[in-house]
């Protein structure tokens, strides 16, 4: 994350934020639906086609065909959720789902109306409405209130969990090719373009949308399935896996609700907790280099840790590409590119360290900024030090400046 300061007064305290952008745009993309994807794994096992590009049809094949694949949408929902959470208007993040209404789904917290919205379905997922709200992007449409993009400090991100086979994804009434999405999203002219992708065999796409402006993270290789959430976290000190709640269990609706294992990995490790429980779900420490924010880099870093079907079951491995600055710099964090501001409540009190040496703690109020990275800290316009989570810092040399105004 870059640094901006703001000055203050005494010990000077400065606020430093993170990746500078100023207008992003985001597609998040469901392919399917809960029940069309039941009755597309049902036909495909009718059929004896075991080598279909469906989601969740090998979990099918070996476990049997559950009630509804409500990933479709819970997915949707929680990625639509972090990017909310993050700053990102529910204007400029663009939902394509089913075919153009929300899941009525019994959890609520799966539900638009947690956050005061009546839906958060803007499209159905057709191809031809993806395709067109991509052209929008890269060249404005004034009818839709959509500015062209102008790469000099817009982030574009592009998120999709679908059905997969080999160069494309499936939209509610067709395909999107690999070679298509490209076209479409290099004339996107944006400072860095992120792409998560959770379809089977979504690694083939990595060719076609590689970029010196692209950061692209997928759930599998080329010649792999993607896989659902397994309830198991895998344990790399002693090489098994132990059980874990990754699909939970709701006891208001009394239904389990469903994930993609890298979709529950990545989107754990950007919102710096699990899903479950609801209401004090478990931190995640993916941030390791503790700056307030999970790059790309830290964010993948966590999956190819975690995903269990990769270490213990051997059947998907995850892929990233992108620039290496890229990947360490890029965040979801929305910034509007003005300073932070300027930190309040501060007050001090005497440090005793030693009989004979006294100093300084000054304690203030952590700002809200969700692109903070932390505070610089000066005396008389040197800086000292830097502090990105503690909100009080202890001074003892100040004792050698007694008389003076610091």
């Amino acid at each position: 994350m870059k640094f901006k300061t703001a000055l203050l007064v005494i010990l000077f305290i400065t606020s430093f934020v993170g990746a500078q952008t100023t207008e992003h745009q985001a597609l998040v993309i469901s392919g399917d639906t809960p029940d069309s994807a039941k009755a597309k794994i049902e036909q495909a096992i009718e059929n004896g086609d075991s080598l279909a590009g469906l989601w969740g049809l090998q979990e099918a094949m070996k476990e049997g065909v559950r009630d509804k694949y409500d990933e479709f949408w819970n997915d949707n929902f929680l990625m639509w959720e972090i990017l909310y959470n993050k700053d990102w208007a529910d204007s400029v993040i663009q939902v394509f789902y089913g075919y153009g209404n929300d899941y009525e789904t019994q959890n609520p917290n799966y539900q638009a109306i947690k956050y005061g919205f009546p839906n958060i379905t803007d499209y159905g997922a057709y191809r031809d409405s993806i395709l067109s709200l991509l052209s929008d992007i890269a060249h404005g449409n004034v009818n839709k209130g959509i500015d062209e993009m102008t790469g000099l400090d817009d982030i574009f991100f592009f998120w999709v969990h679908s059905h997969g086979s080999g160069n494309r994804f499936a939209a509610i009434d067709g395909m999107i090719y690999a070679d298509e999405l490209a076209d479409s999203t290099f004339q996107i002219y944006a400072k860095k373009r992120i792409f998560w992708m959770q379809q089977c065999r979504s690694g083939s796409f990595i060719d076609e949308l590689h970029s010196s402006r692209n950061v692209i993270l997928t759930a599998c290789k080329a010649d792999e399935m993607a896989w659902g959430a397994d309830n198991y976290d895998y344990d790399h000190i002693n090489d098994t896996i132990i059980p874990a709640i990754e699909n939970e269990y709701d006891s208001l609706s009394q239904e389990y609700y469903h994930h993609g294992e890298f979709d529950f990995h990545v989107m754990n490790a950007v919102r710096g907790k699990k899903v479950w429980p609801y209401d004090d779900p478990p931190v995640i420490t993916a941030d390791s280099n503790y700056n307030r924010g999970t790059s790309m880099l830290e964010t993948f870093n966590y999956l190819w840790h975690n995903d269990s079907y990769y270490h213990w079951w051997g059947l998907e491995t995850p892929l990233k590409d992108g620039n290496i600055n890229y990947l360490k710099n890029t965040y979801l964090e929305w910034d509007d590119l003005l300073p932070p501001a300027v930190p309040e409540g501060f007050i001090y009190r005497y440090k005793r360290n030693t009989d004979t040496e006294w100093g300084i703690n000054l304690i203030w109020n952590d700002n809200d900024e969700v692109d903070l990275s932390g505070y610089n800290i000066y005396r008389n316009g040197s800086y000292l030090n830097k502090t990105n989570w503690d909100t009080t810092y202890i001074d003892y040399d100040i004792d050698n400046y007694r008389g003076d105004t610091v």
